[in-house]
């Protein structure tokens, strides 16, 4: 975290705003900081880097990265509810719908059927365990923003949420390569 905030205090010394002469770097910066504070327990601190990503990002996927962290921020806060209402929300701005109400069981079954069909694509074993890694940053924010809401609708009593969730991230993979959050 010390290094981190050291980082930013050389852009800051630097005389110009970071996010403007050195947008990638104080972007990176920051997200790594939001992570690193929340990992340890410093929500607050971790809210107001993650606010400032998202009033400072120039595109929307770098707001939609903010809103993500935003949806593990209040998971690991226990803020279930809150963490599920705002990942439903910003799966939205990605063009991802998931049911704002509780899911019901012909959301799984849907959810199912299409994961059931990109498996029958699949050939073999070997071709499931050597897919390619997804190279799209897009799907692996809907990827990791989905996984969050998914966590947190068990903890809710939502398993059917839960379970939509995580297939449909699982389908995205078999589509669009293989990524760390899958």
């Amino acid at each position: 975290i010390s290094f981190l905030r050291a980082g930013l205090s050389l852009l800051d010394g630097l005389g110009q705003d970071p996010w403007v002469e050195h947008y990638d770097l104080t972007l990176k910066l920051n997200d790594l900081l939001a992570g690193a504070l929340n990992t340890r327990g410093d929500y607050d601190d971790a809210d107001q880097i993650v606010e400032t990503i998202s009033k400072r990002a120039r595109t929307e996927r770098d707001k939609r990265w903010a809103y993500s962290a935003k949806v593990k921020l209040l998971s690991t806060q226990n803020q279930m509810h809150e963490a599920i209402a705002f990942g439903i929300k910003t799966l939205r701005t990605a063009g991802i719908r998931l049911p704002s109400r509780k899911a019901r069981l012909h959301h799984v079954l849907i959810e199912f059927f299409k994961v059931k069909k990109r498996f029958k694509k699949i050939k073999s074993e070997e071709e499931l365990l050597t897919m390619r890694e997804c190279e799209d940053e897009e799907i692996r924010l809907i990827t990791h923003t989905l996984n969050y809401v998914a966590y947190a609708g068990f903890f809710v009593n939502q398993p059917n949420l839960m379970i939509v969730g995580y297939i449909r991230g699982l389908s995205l993979s078999l589509k669009h390569g293989l990524n760390k959050y899958t």
